[in-house]
């Protein structure tokens, strides 16, 4: 079977199997010394089977190096989620302070990915919309709001801001 492309340019890479067939997890990573400064889950969706045609439905990433780079620990998680024929949104997730492990986080955003896979289904296939997000686990401990920042990047709409980020 084929497969979706890894991550490129990351030390570790792998894909990871998610209770879905026509689903699978792509990880990258990087390792400095005892510290990972960034990483990359995509969820992937098989959207065609002849010929096996995957696409990047979801992502949730970190990257403290560039200066351009998300930031969980500073602006908050947020998954990119792609729609088939609308520009991909941005959702922020509302969460409790994250542990200061990157590979506790980062199974915890690959286990979210997973456990969500209907979900960004849905929004890829334009059934629901994005606004709301599943719960991440903790719950968050704030209210979500609902922000459009002035700016966005380009192919992106606005972006969603639920929780404790607004951009801006």
């Amino acid at each position: 079977m084929a497969l979706p492309s890894l991550p490129s340019g990351y030390d570790v890479t792998k894909h990871v199997r998610v209770k879905r067939t026509d689903c699978l997890l792509a990880v990258g990573f990087d390792r400095e010394q005892r510290r990972i400064p960034r990483f990359l889950i995509q969820l992937h969706y098989q959207s065609d089977t002849e010929p096996i045609k995957w696409e990047e439905i979801a992502r949730m990433d970190h990257n403290e190096t560039a200066m351009l780079g998300h930031n969980v620990y500073r602006e908050g998680l947020h998954v990119d989620a792609s729609r088939r024929t609308k520009s991909t949104v941005h959702l922020q997730l509302a969460h409790s302070p994250l542990p200061q492990s990157r590979g506790t986080v980062i199974r915890a955003c690959s286990d979210y990915l997973h456990r969500e896979a209907d979900y960004f289904i849905e929004v890829y296939e334009e059934r629901i919309a994005p606004g709301s997000p599943p719960r991440w686990p903790d719950g968050g401990n704030l209210t979500p709001t609902f922000n459009v920042s002035e700016t966005s990047t380009p192919g992106y709409e606005p972006r969603i801001a639920c929780g404790r980020c607004t951009f801006g």
